[in-house]
């Protein structure tokens, strides 16, 4: 028995219509926690070569600080 795809596409364009801001809301979040894996190590390599190459405290404090709230929202 063969379906067209024509036919799968519109069986689920019409269940999503009705779940269009759960929809939404699931993808927001999971772009939302892809983006902040990936702001992760880009804020902890910062640290490093801040720290390596002799910068402030109130520099390495900042990033630090946010590296802990991305990790912590990450979490969430």
């Amino acid at each position: 028995m063969s379906v067209p795809l024509k036919q799968y596409h519109s069986l689920l364009k019409g269940y999503l219509r009705s779940q269009q801001m759960t929809v939404i809301g699931l993808s927001v979040t999971l772009l939302g926690s892809i983006g902040l894996q990936i702001l992760n190590p880009q804020l902890l390599g910062y640290f490093i070569d801040t720290a390596t190459t002799g910068g402030s405290t109130q520099v390495l404090l900042i990033a630090a600080l946010l590296f802990i709230g991305v990790a912590l929202l990450t979490q969430i």
